[in-house]
């Protein structure tokens, strides 16, 4: 079961997203907020799992939500949703950690892809959203050295969108193992998330790979 709280000033789109999510059998919509510190409350009270939450709202928007929500004893995964093209936002939500982003005009299928995939490590953006954030991926600054084979492939896996477990079982690995990788990519390309990973990597080609 994932343990949910959608965060959002708009009621509308609060009650209509807790409607849509909560027909799904192993959903459970544990609390709908309109602020930022309903939603802090709410996780210091209950075990959550996913966080809906809002990028623009007023008082404490989604990133400093970001912030704070990481100060609880087990962090939810946090996928952000927003209605505006805003290309700041997004890439100040990813970069401190949300395991997506999302348009509120996304299709309930894509939405319940972002809420199942931030839920087991994984990470999804909106097609749209995805096309606008080329321009801000940053080219290294200085030279990676050779990637080990094992940290190439899951480097690889990570671009995919794969979770640690997804990523242990296609590469037949330990989930240990996996998340030792993963942490050794992020001390590599000095990101502090694993979306910032990947938009840092994308600038690294892997000897022997085509770029």
């Amino acid at each position: 079961m994932i343990n949910m709280v959608i965060v959002d000033d708009e009621e509308f789109f609060r009650d209509e997203m807790a409607f849509m999510v909560g027909t799904e059998e192993n959903i459970s919509v544990i609390a709908t907020c309109a602020t930022v510190d309903e939603a802090l409350e709410v996780l210091w009270q209950s075990d959550i799992d996913v966080v809906l939450c809002d990028v623009r709202m007023p008082g404490k928007n989604g990133v400093e939500f970001m912030r704070l929500s990481r100060l609880v004893p087990s962090p939810p995964a946090v996928v952000a949703v927003t209605s505006f093209n805003d290309d700041v936002a997004m890439v100040d939500m990813l970069t401190a950690g949300a395991r997506g982003f999302i348009l509120k005009s996304a299709k309930r299928t894509e939405i319940m892809a972002a809420i199942h995939s931030a839920r087991e490590g994984g990470t999804t953006i909106s097609p749209l959203a995805a096309s606008r954030l080329r321009q801000y991926i940053i080219p290294l600054e200085v030279a990676v050295e050779g990637l080990s084979a094992l940290d190439t492939r899951v480097l690889r896996l990570l671009h995919l969108g794969k979770s640690n477990a997804s990523i242990a079982d296609e590469m037949n690995i330990s989930g240990s193992s996996a998340k030792k990788s993963v942490a050794r990519l992020m001390q590599t390309f000095d990101a502090s998330s694993r979306l910032e990973l990947v938009f840092l990597s994308r600038a690294y080609t892997p000897p022997g790979n085509p770029s």
